[in-house]
């Protein structure tokens, strides 16, 4: 399973990088590179770390890449804006390109604050039935809210260090929260 999660990952890193029909690749879809980019997060880093096959996956397993996936979305659409000029001058049509910054970042801060209330709902319905439940609830939800924090801040102009400090420690402390809460 492993080695097969590794190819395919590895296989939309080359497409998506590497022009395979004359001057085409997978960054070219601008709208759907983001979404090509977070996958490949989600298999390395959530489906890569499960020793299953895809048919023996429990409900919790594919709540966790859901989890995983709508976490790291926003984050990737905030990058969107970062290579805004790059994507620009090599032609790409990308998400925040055709909304704006402004709508762009409506967008990328909607995905997780729908996900919080999606989780709270659950939790709600669920009821808190023991402590790990409700540590899990807030490790998930505890990242949500930084990542809204981080993203209503960010602007065309942000620095390399709000990229690469900020944002990307979002995953960091996904990483913590996560680690701790089903310890």
């Amino acid at each position: 399973m492993q080695i097969a999660l590794v190819t395919l990952a590895a296989f939309i890193t080359l497409v998506y990088s590497i022009p395979f029909i004359g001057t085409f690749s997978l960054r070219g879809l601008g709208f759907l590179k983001t979404f090509f980019v977070a996958i490949v997060w989600i298999l390395i880093t959530t489906m890569l770390s499960f020793d299953v096959n895809i048919d023996s996956m429990s409900n919790k397993m594919i709540l966790l890449i859901l989890t995983n996936f709508v976490f790291i979305l926003p984050l990737c659409i905030a990058f969107e804006i970062k290579d805004m000029d790059d994507d620009a001058a090599a032609g790409i049509l990308t998400i925040p390109m055709y909304l704006g910054i402004g709508k762009t970042k409506k967008l990328a801060i909607a995905i997780p604050i729908c996900y919080i209330a999606v989780s709270l709902i659950i939790f709600a319905y669920n009821g808190a039935e023991a402590h790990t439940e409700a540590a899990q609830a807030i490790a998930s939800i505890l990242p949500s809210i930084a990542s809204i924090v981080v993203l209503q801040r960010l602007n065309k102009g942000s620095s390399f260090y709000y990229y690469y400090v900020l944002i990307d420690g979002l995953m960091l402390l996904q990483f913590l929260c996560t680690f701790i809460a089903y310890s």
